[in-house]
């Protein structure tokens, strides 16, 4: 086997790690001067390394709420740079025996194709068993998680420095456990998916399940019946606590038929359809309408806001209606708006950029043919003035005249609405596309 450890530390290596771990982060404080002297630090940096005298510097800790609460650990951005260079040295090794159906953290996987994958499942499958780990980041083994990787590589000074780099959480959380990862890190999201490799080759191989998938530490298995997968459960959670030392959590274990819906990764799936949570596509409206008010304060720029945007319109483009996204957006934008009637329906071609109208009918009986085309004619009229002035055009985030993001225009493309036809306005706020 060649020398791993040497073509980590390489300066090759170093350089393109520290270029992956400063990207959207150059002006960062603890980054800006690591930057500013690149190529002597990387060079101190490998000396270390090679020396044996590198020491991880202590975490910062800072509390998220995405959407539960949620304690982020950030290593100094040397220690990011020696992640990213390690996890550039150890994937290769571990991709090849991952399972094809494993979706985090990984190039070419990610949410969307987890959750296609498992809509494909359900459409298969009559019943379905979902379970998650009990606190899995704080439950992961040190001993256990070396043991795996040394059946990977023999190189005795890369497995020296994963362990150097798991005791740091200890030191940084004043405990002595050898039990935990920092949510945070690279290596953390690596070494998890690592740890729970051993499960997907049980279900697998040992228990004959094909039908399986997991996305870290949340996994669905589908199955013919519900004594079926009640079976599987009491050999997986014998199997967890027995190899790995981790339990299910009693809460998100379900066991139930695939008709009910699957709430996985933020989204509803049933066998025919997929739709965003009703809580999940509420958080993505006050995060996303957070980095709006941020950006009119002059405190983002525009690229940093369509940066910001690209999760959230990824969803609302691959699991929401053509008129969800466009009340979605509306309420991201906090449009002003004003009844409309048969008089501003008829000036509609000479609304200005400041005058929007609000589509809701002023009657509770349904309209005529003549006031629907009024009111339809009124809502195609309003523009998004409250869009920064990037946004206009085709090459922003919306299209000009367009209620409809860029980024959801694919898809209204394939359904033929890729002008976004106005909505026909009927009474008690029901919309229906013309």
């Amino acid at each position: 086997m060649p020398d791993l450890f040497n073509r980590m530390a390489s300066f090759s290596n170093l350089y393109a790690a520290y270029r992956r771990a400063a990207r959207g982060s150059r002006n960062a404080a603890g980054t800006a001067c690591f930057v500013f002297h690149a190529e002597r630090e990387l060079l101190k940096l490998r000396e270390e390394l090679l020396s044996g005298s590198y020491a991880p510097g202590l975490y910062r800790y800072f509390t998220i709420h995405d959407p539960k609460e949620r304690m982020i650990c950030v290593a100094p951005f040397r220690d990011r740079v020696v992640h990213h260079a390690l996890v550039g040295v150890l994937e290769p090794l571990f991709e090849k025996g991952f399972i094809f159906h494993s979706y985090a953290s990984r190039v070419g996987k990610g949410t969307h194709r987890a959750v296609k994958a498992a809509q494909r499942f359900a459409s298969i499958s009559p019943w379905y068993f979902q379970a998650d780990i009990h606190k899995y980041f704080d439950s992961i083994d040190h001993g256990i998680l070396l043991r795996i990787l040394e059946r990977k590589t023999t190189d005795n000074r890369l497995l020296q420095l994963a362990a150097r780099i798991l005791e740091t959480s200890d030191r940084s959380r004043g405990t002595n456990e050898g039990r935990g990862l920092p949510v945070g890190n690279l290596t953390s999201q690596f070494f998890a998916n690592c740890y729970l490799d051993r499960l997907d080759h049980f279900i697998k191989q040992g228990l004959r399940a094909h039908r399986y998938l997991r996305y870290m530490d949340d996994f669905l298995l589908f199955g013919e019946s519900r004594l079926q997968l009640g079976a599987y459960r009491d050999q997986l959670s014998d199997f967890l606590y027995r190899e790995l030392r981790l339990n299910l959590k009693p809460a998100a274990t379900r066991l139930q038929p695939c008709l009910h819906g699957i709430n996985f990764l933020g989204v509803r799936i049933f066998p025919g359809v997929i739709r965003l949570r009703t809580r999940n596509r509420i958080y993505m409206r006050r995060r996303a309408g957070q980095r709006v008010r941020e950006y009119r304060k002059g405190g983002i720029l525009e690229d940093q806001l369509a940066q910001s945007m690209q999760s959230v319109s990824g969803h609302m483009e691959n699991y929401a209606s053509p008129i969800t996204r466009c009340l979605f957006w509306d309420a991201v934008w906090g449009q002003p708006t004003k009844a409309p009637t048969a008089s501003n329906a008829a000036a509609a071609g000479t609304t200005t950029p400041t005058t929007a109208v609000q589509p809701i009918a002023t009657t509770t009986t349904r309209p005529t043919a003549t006031t629907t085309s009024a009111s339809a004619f009124a809502a195609h009229a309003r523009k998004w003035t409250a869009a920064p002035t990037g946004f206009a055009g085709n090459s922003g985030m919306y299209r000009a005249g367009s209620r409809i993001p860029v980024c959801g225009i694919k898809s209204d493309q394939s359904r033929g609405l890729a002008t976004a036809p106005p909505p026909v306005i009927l009474a008690g706020n029901a919309f229906l596309w013309d």
